[in-house]
């Protein structure tokens, strides 16, 4: 795993040309082209769309530099909290297809053939031990996408913009504490919580979780920081973990991980790219 500040590209992501791509290379169903399997609409934020501008490293490290990074985004709904052991485990059970996606690390148990549930007390907890594929076929099954790079900032910024030098957390720039996020501690043993457990973490949108629990896939490819490379297989997470240091759970933090990757500390939330 490797962390960086910046995406490589100043051009726009087309996500959905992206998904065209990545569908085709994997052969997989387009997100969002199937019916979805619940309300969509429920438990969701509208994020309005604006041009999302970047300070680059060289304007951080020479403030006469005046070359920032600008990109459009448009609006779209995102998962309030991140995707639960409770909706994995009903795309587990829908499908023969979807058994590929399971982990016995996941808080999540065979019922019998071919059907899951969560573990008792477990239910809204994020999952997580999910790779790239089991995110995006997720997302498809329920009628979303995962969220770009771009979208998951967006989300955290909320009426923001991002400021040179300046370390931005979803809630603001208050200095991050065990009452804001999830992450590694030196006074207290690392551990997942229930989705929704900080509110005091927020962002300015209303959604929760954004920083800490369990880090979240994304749409973008780490090399091009786009998303129609769909020969990519590095792939850029946000929001840092419960196993994080908190610096690693900034606005502007980003890791990478390999597709194939399933981590105790790493998981998704979904987007959905329509008019309110």
């Amino acid at each position: 795993m490797s962390h960086e500040k910046e995406p490589k590209s100043d051009d726009v992501d087309s996500a959905d040309a992206g998904q065209v791509m990545l569908a085709a290379r994997l052969e997989l169903p387009l997100a969002g082209t199937i019916s979805p399997s619940f309300d969509w609409k429920a438990d969701m934020v509208w994020i309005e769309g604006r041009e999302l501008e970047w300070p680059s490293l060289d304007r951080q490290r020479n403030a006469a530099s005046k070359s920032n990074l600008r990109r459009r985004c448009k609006g779209f709904r995102i998962d309030r909290t991140e995707v639960t052991n409770q909706q994995f485990a009903a795309f587990l059970s829908a499908s023969s297809e979807n058994l590929r996606f399971f982990d016995r690390r996941m808080d999540i148990v065979a019922v019998e053939a071919g059907q899951f549930r969560a573990v008792a007390g477990k239910e809204h907890f994020p999952v997580s031990y999910v790779d790239w594929l089991g995110a995006y076929s997720f997302a498809a099954w329920a009628g979303k996408s995962l969220p770009t790079e771009d979208e998951w900032i967006l989300a955290s910024l909320g009426e923001r913009t991002l400021q040179p030098a300046t370390t931005m957390y979803p809630w603001g720039t208050d200095r991050p504490d065990s009452l804001k996020l999830n992450s590694f501690h030196a006074s207290s043993l690392p551990a997942l919580m229930r989705v929704g457990s900080l509110p005091n973490g927020k962002s300015s949108t209303g959604v929760v979780d954004l920083a800490g629990n369990v880090a979240e896939w994304t749409l973008t490819g780490a090399a091009s920081g786009k998303t129609s490379a769909a020969s990519e297989d590095w792939m850029v997470t946000k929001g840092g973990s419960y196993l994080d240091l908190p610096a690693h759970c900034s606005v502007t933090q980003r890791a990478i991980h390999h597709r194939d990757e399933r981590l105790a500390g790493l998981g998704f939330r979904c987007v959905v790219r329509e008019k309110p």
